[in-house]
């Protein structure tokens, strides 16, 4: 189906060429060093599609490249690890828990590499781990540990969905996709890339945590419009407009419709809360207010840039028709195989 513009009110300047250039470059070293990506032009030219070092960019402006390239390599990451639990592991529920207790193990370890014998792709998340929370604060590690391993549990969540006839209920889609959809992860890292750790009260309070749940269900429902298609082919049931369709009556059009017309209720009330939250920082006796509007200013930079990538990328056009057709399958290692028990990768 043709893609949908939510419009989303929040200014955002195109980043560098040279900039986006060069951590597309990077990107793409990263994920041969791992062997997630085929040594192909044709791979590349597929990875390059995707725009993921466009949109690192996007995230961080002016960051310097060794700390932009964290960024760069997490967006990587988060593509490999959709892509395993779309493929095999997310037709089998056994697989997909072998892999959810491989991928967790490596964020309630201390930095480093992965143990001998690991897959590519926990090697892949180890690497990573340790580049993510260098020279980070214990709370910091301790609270995006808890993010990554629920994003995990979403993939279980997920391959446990496609073996039911049914959407699940709003509540049930609502849990499962703030977890799925894995903006936290995105968030989470602007953090390390500008070397600034919001403070603790602040990060707690109810407008800040309002504003993270805001963009997670944002953009977990304009993604549930684009990737429609894709979706139905692969039996993903928990998808907005399906649960809306089934549990309301509504037509396509109509379930399309009523996403639509909750993501701009989202929107506004992302608006009115970040307003809200800069006044508190305003005012006087504020810890680190000028550390708080930064930050303030990354969320909003966060959700208009996912939105403008959801227009740009490959991501959404040309997916594959069935789990098993050949369309992406040759532009990367089949290394969801290797999380098949015995390997060793617990």
């Amino acid at each position: 189906m043709p893609l949908v513009d939510f419009h989303i009110p929040l200014a955002l300047p195109e980043p560098p060429r040279d900039t986006v250039r060069r951590t597309t470059a990077h990107g793409l070293d990263w994920l041969r060093s791992f062997g997630l990506l085929h040594a192909t032009p044709r791979a590349a030219a597929y990875y390059e599609a995707m725009q993921l070092g466009w949109v690192a960019t996007a995230y961080c402006p002016g960051a310097a490249a060794h700390d932009l390239d964290v960024m760069t390599e997490v967006m990587c990451w988060t593509w490999a690890v959709d892509d395993f639990f779309d493929g095999p592991a997310g037709q089998d529920v056994s697989l997909a828990r072998e892999a959810e207790r491989a991928l967790a193990a490596v964020t309630l370890r201390p930095p480093g590499p992965a143990p001998a014998g690991s897959t590519p792709l926990t090697h892949a998340t180890a690497g990573l781990w340790a580049h993510l929370t260098d020279g980070m604060s214990p709370a910091f590690v301790r609270r995006v540990s808890a993010n990554w391993r629920d994003y995990f549990r979403a993939h279980v969540g997920e391959a446990l969905a496609r073996t039911r006839t049914a959407p699940p209920d709003l509540a049930g889609y609502l849990a499962l996709r703030r977890a799925s959809v894995a903006m936290h992860l995105f968030i989470d890292p602007t953090e390390r890339v500008h070397r600034e750790e919001v403070p603790a009260a602040f990060f707690h309070s109810p407008h800040v945590q309002r504003l993270r749940r805001l963009i997670t269900d944002i953009v977990g429902w304009f993604n549930d419009v684009h990737s429609l298609e894709h979706e139905c082919a692969h039996g993903d049931l928990a998808n907005l407009v399906l649960v809306l369709e089934h549990h309301t009556g509504r037509s396509r059009a109509q379930a399309i419709a009523q996403a639509h017309r909750m993501v701009a209720a989202a929107v506004r009330e992302f608006l009115r809360t970040a307003d809200r939250a800069a006044a508190q920082c305003r005012r006087p006796g504020h810890d680190r207010p000028d550390a708080c509007l930064r930050y303030l200013d990354t969320l909003g930079r966060v959700l208009a840039a996912t939105h403008e990538w959801s227009l740009r990328t490959i991501r959404y056009r040309g997916r594959p028709a069935t789990p098993t057709d050949g369309a992406t399958a040759a532009l990367r290692p089949r290394y969801a195989l290797a999380f098949e028990p015995g390997t060793g990768d617990r």
